[in-house]
């Protein structure tokens, strides 16, 4: 069963627009957005083959999937399940507003439209009503009529809706003057009635679908943030995969990102590398350069000490033998000196 949970991005409205095929999803989806985002279908085809977003800053931030048709041609129903079920990965936070948009010319209920909303409801759940606004296209009937037939033609929805609080907007067929122009008034009127309807909502509708979705993507995220061995780019990577995680970024769009960020932290990591490298062959050379000027002070401390003990030497010589024997005393002496040097010498080393 779905679950309920707080939204996780403020200031954004997730939008999912279903429906069956060629009711107009990509045209809705267009007049939410203020502009021409979605492709549409001029005729029964399904143009919308897979499920599409769009991120457009209005009084708040709308995020607007476009979701292939329910009942597309040549395809079994659980086929048409599982590529709805792709768009948990671009609401991974859930859904605020799920927009059914039937196609209601003649404004009655019939058993077309009774098996598009039993459709949804076999995907979403019967709860899925309580997120849901229904959107009828080409209906000249307002909201309340359309309670108020629903009650006597389809009691049963009639009742999951009130009693999950759904809201009906009707889309009434436009209008031409007298000059062949559309006349757009009545139904940009509605359109504002439909945003603060989305605008309005305080809860997201969640499921298990949508749980694994984000504990998949919560994995990925993971064992892509490991995969980095520089932390500018692993920074880069987290902000990417935060985006992921709100629903701001495709799936697609974050693998192409990993891709392009790994390949900088690859190019980073030999130049990291490198640059240590030279730093270890500079911090060598720098302890060399020190080992060699220790050794040549040490020699020059040896050649002082010896040249010290040769002086000494032959003055104690000099002075033991008098002034006769000076010479000769002297150069004893500096012998006797000489060995004491060196002996002194080695035995500091």
């Amino acid at each position: 069963f779905p679950l309920l949970s707080p939204r996780c991005v403020m200031g954004v409205k997730t939008v999912l627009l279903v429906g069956p095929t060629g009711v107009g999803k990509s045209w809705l989806g267009n007049q939410l957005a203020g502009k021409t985002v979605f492709f549409e279908a001029g005729n029964m085809a399904s143009v919308t083959q897979q499920c599409s977003k769009v991120i457009v800053q209005l009084d708040v931030e709308y995020h607007i999937i476009d979701s292939r048709g329910l009942f597309d041609t040549h395809k079994p129903q659980a086929e048409v399940h599982a590529d709805l079920a792709g768009f948990a990965e671009l609401a991974p936070n859930g859904i605020d507003a799920i927009l059914v948009m039937i196609e209601l010319p003649g404004g009655r209920l019939n058993n077309f439209v009774k098996m598009a909303l039993e459709v949804v409801e076999s995907f979403f759940g019967a709860t899925a009503w309580q997120h849901s606004i229904l959107v009828l296209n080409n209906c000249k009937k307002s909201p309340e009529r359309i309670w108020a037939d629903a009650e006597n033609t389809q009691p049963a929805l009639a009742t999951k809706w009130r009693k999950f609080g759904t809201v009906i907007c009707t889309v009434p067929p436009g209008k031409e003057d007298d000059q062949g122009n559309l006349v757009v008034e009545s139904i940009a009127t509605q359109i504002r009635l439909l945003r603060q309807a989305i605008e309005n909502t305080s809860m997201v509708y969640d499921s298990k679908e949508f749980q694994q979705v984000r504990e998949e993507l919560n994995r990925k995220a993971g064992e892509a943030e490991g995969s980095f061995k520089t932390d500018p780019w692993r920074r880069e990577m987290q902000e990417a995969s935060a985006l992921l995680l709100q629903g701001q970024l495709s799936l697609v769009d974050w693998e192409k990102k990993k891709a392009n960020l790994l390949q900088e932290d690859e190019k980073a990591e030999r130049e990291r590398q490198r640059a240590l490298s030279l730093q270890r062959e500079r911090d060598q050379a720098a302890a060399r350069a020190t080992q060699r000027e220790r050794e040549q002070d040490e020699e020059i401390a040896q050649r002082d000490e010896v040249a010290a003990y040769i002086c000494g030497g032959a003055a104690t010589g000099a002075l033991v033998a008098g002034p006769e024997g000076a010479l000769v005393g002297g150069a004893i002496g500096c012998v006797l000196g000489i060995s004491a040097g060196f002996a002194a010498t080695e035995k500091s080393q």
